[in-house]
């Protein structure tokens, strides 16, 4: 098996769907990812439970550099999406905890929807 590529092989200005390994094996953590600078870095996109309380939040910013080991990087659009993306994904920020059987995945295909 061969590793992903890294942020110099994706296509700028396009959105994709990065999957990471976690501790617990064949579970993965969902992130969407709009590559913005072309072999810099771009936008993340995805929801985190921290330890503490046990509760989803939104977590989103700008990436510079290597996004991290991701295991999958799936192209999802070539179009232009900056400037409806970030109010899009927030649409749910605030009922994050509401949905039963939340998790990364199903915010991400909540937010592909």
């Amino acid at each position: 098996m061969t590793a992903p590529p890294g942020l110099d092989a994706l296509t700028s200005r396009s959105l994709y769907l990065l999957l990471f390994a976690t501790e617990k094996a064949n579970v993965y953590h969902w992130v969407l990812y709009f590559h913005d600078y072309p072999g810099f870095g771009g936008y993340k996109f995805h929801i985190q439970k921290p330890s503490v309380d046990g509760r989803w939040r939104p977590d989103r910013g700008t990436i510079y550099g290597a996004v991290g080991p991701f295991v999958l990087a799936l192209r999802l659009s070539a179009q232009d999406l900056s400037l409806t993306i970030d109010d899009t994904l927030r649409e749910d920020d605030d009922r994050l905890n509401d949905f039963p059987g939340m998790t990364s995945r199903v915010w991400a295909l909540r937010a592909l929807t």
